[in-house]
């Protein structure tokens, strides 16, 4: 994986299927395992899909530092079920509004202080669950208080599903993008990743070809 700084806003862009989750989960189980805490806002994929692949990674003791902040859709009664199993750390932010679900999201940011590593998955989804301009704003609400503690923030945008003025306007909350794609050629389909941009960092803006076995995201 890239070395970045501690405080960082990172926004992975892509297509459907290209990895995205995939390079979420890696950074979480990179800075689990240094005992950092993470914060898994979840607007797609659901709290107990992403704690299962984290344990395939052998996190153990590790996962105490992970908390849920739970956007995403899914049964109540089997999320009540698999929270009574797991004892896991999760906050319910689904909400009528963005604003509210801000001021969820705020609160419990507030009681775990600084230096967090926030883990958004993903923007699209939230953009598309909820009216345009008050989601681009609490967004941006979300991105001002990371700054502010020095919290590293990576969110996912698909890349296929906004229009261009969408996606530059995601851009701009960034201070570096990493963008993944399919390839085909005579081997077959192919993921690749590449840095688009790095603000203050320097950078290889290559096209590399990645491998995820098992769901460990190497760049080759």
């Amino acid at each position: 994986m890239i070395d970045f700084p501690e405080q960082f806003i990172l926004m992975v862009s892509g297509p459907l299927g290209t990895g995205k989750n995939e390079f979420c989960l890696n950074m979480a189980n990179i800075d689990l395992k240094k005992g950092k805490k993470v914060v898994y806002i979840t607007t797609d994929l659901t709290p107990k899909l992403i704690y299962s692949k984290l344990n395939d990674f052998g996190l153990d003791n590790e996962l105490e530092n992970l908390y849920f902040f739970d956007g995403s859709i899914w049964n109540m009664k089997d999320r009540a079920k698999w929270l009574s199993e797991k004892k896991v750390k999760l906050i319910d932010i689904s909400a009528s509004n963005p604003n509210i679900m801000f001021e969820k999201v705020e609160t419990g940011l507030s009681v775990l202080g600084s230096n967090l590593k926030i883990i958004f998955d993903s923007l699209s989804s939230f953009l598309f669950r909820n009216e345009l301009d008050p989601a681009i704003k609490t967004f941006n609400r979300l991105v001002n208080r990371c700054r502010r503690e020095h919290d590293f923030l990576v969110f996912t945008l698909h890349e296929d599903l906004h229009p261009p003025h969408i996606f530059k306007e995601a851009e701009n909350f960034a201070d570096g993008e990493i963008k993944m794609r399919f390839l085909e050629d005579e081997d077959g389909l192919k993921r690749q990743i590449m840095i688009a941009f790095l603000r203050g960092l320097y950078y290889d803006s290559e096209w590399r070809d990645i491998s995820m076995e098992s769901g460990f995201l190497e760049i080759l």
